[in-house]
């Protein structure tokens, strides 16, 4: 959006008699658009320069700032994409890690109850959510204790 701001006054009355002040007279302001996880694109903010001249903005700059915004907003969108990527590895890296105390905890319970592996994992569950506890936590120290009483 281009504005005179001496024009806008109707519209954004605080706005231009701020601008006023500190001797802004014309401004070009260009939406900032990521893409989310999603395919939709989110507004993040906009970037805004202020010029002293009021004829300073014209089409062409509208575009040429257009076409930083859209390079930014992609730069950002694959930081938060790259982001995203990191953080699911690292969750799957512990699950990974996770699933064979958990597996090793389901195998005691089925040997010292005699239950189904559906049933020893639901024991797990059951206990992790009394405690609020990560099931894997409750695995190991199920096991720890199993090897401090052998």
């Amino acid at each position: 959006m281009r504005a005179v701001i001496s024009a806008e006054h109707q519209r954004w009355p605080e706005f231009v008699e701020a601008a006023e002040r500190v001797g802004f007279h014309a401004s070009l302001s260009v939406p900032l658009l990521i893409e989310g996880l999603s395919v939709e694109q989110e507004l993040v903010g906009s970037l805004n320069i202020h010029s002293q001249t009021t004829s300073a903005f014209d089409p062409f700059d509208a575009e040429l700032m257009r076409l930083y915004t859209t390079a930014a907003g992609q730069a950002i969108s694959n930081a938060g994409r790259w982001q995203h990527s990191r953080e699911t590895v690292s969750q799957l890296e512990n699950a990974l890690l996770s699933r064979s105390d958990i597996d090793m905890a389901k195998g005691a319970l089925i040997a010292l109850h005699h239950c189904e592996p559906g049933e020893a994992f639901a024991r797990l569950v059951d206990e992790s959510q009394w405690r609020n506890i990560k099931v894997r936590d409750i695995a190991v120290e199920l096991l720890d204790r199993m090897k401090t009483t052998s």
